[in-house]
């Protein structure tokens, strides 16, 4: 799988490794899964994950988890369900990324 071949920086690597040996179940979580936990909980900003979510994102725009839209493609977009919801997930300067699957970091 694609994330143990990608090395991190030393403190999420530690994070990492914690993830995985803190597993009681009865199948070891694998180092892919634990990834995926901290990604998840990267965006909310009083979790320790938070301080590597710059890290995290990059590498998620690196493998194709979020997926580079156009200003174009974002502004044609209608977003159902509500006022003030996001039309994307990421933006960096004029830049914007949706998230588009956990698929590509399980190949």
């Amino acid at each position: 799988m694609i994330a143990d071949d990608w090395k991190f920086s030393q403190g999420l690597e530690e994070e990492i490794q914690y993830l995985i040996e803190l597993c009681e179940d009865d199948e070891p979580r694998s180092r892919t899964e634990a990834l995926q936990m901290i990604m998840e909980d990267s965006d909310f900003e009083d979790h320790w994950a938070h301080a590597f979510q710059r890290e995290l994102q990059d590498f998620m725009i690196k493998i194709g988890i979020y997926q580079e839209r156009t200003k174009e493609q974002i502004d044609a977009m209608v977003i159902c369900g509500g006022r003030g919801r996001k039309k994307y997930d990421l933006k960096r300067g004029d830049k914007f990324y949706l998230f588009t699957s956990w698929d590509v970091l399980y190949k």
